[in-house]
């Protein structure tokens, strides 16, 4: 029985099923074959916006922290923008807090669950930061995660 060169290759591929790619396998636009890594591919790929669909970029997946005892951890934030707040020790309670230029500015827009002040302090360091300070109100461990809208 003949056998192309394509149909030997992909037996060869379907041998090694099971294992992490280190390279992917693809037609170019003007049709010749390409073979780029999945850092070129993620690289290569438009980022999410409101408007656009796209990967994900920093600071907008799920971050999660956990303070032990009556501790608090300083943050660093990527962007300034509305984030969500989620209380893991809640039964996911959450709120949405806004981070501006301004300190003054900072404020939690909506605090359904009554986090701030009764379990959790979420404060700006200082005009200009986009690094926040959540202090834990409570003895046992809190875990969160925060999220970018």
């Amino acid at each position: 029985m003949y056998r192309s060169m394509a149909e030997k290759q992909d037996i060869r591929e379907n041998a090694m099923a099971g294992g992490t790619p280190a390279r992917l396998r693809g037609l170019a636009a003007n049709g010749n074959s390409i073979s780029p890594t999945l850092e070129e591919v993620a690289s290569a790929m438009p980022v999410a916006t409101m408007e656009e669909k796209g990967m994900a970029s920093a600071g907008q997946g799920r971050v999660e922290y956990s303070i032990v005892g009556e501790g608090s951890v300083d943050i660093p934030l990527p962007y300034y923008g509305i984030f969500l707040f989620v209380s893991e020790e809640l039964n996911g309670s959450s709120l949405l807090f806004h981070l501006a230029y301004y300190k003054k500015d900072f404020k939690a827009v909506i605090d359904s669950s009554n986090i701030v002040g009764n379990l959790f302090n979420i404060e700006q360091l200082k005009d200009g930061s986009k690094t926040i300070r959540v202090t834990n109100l409570r003895s046992s461990v809190q875990r969160f995660s925060i999220n970018r809208l």
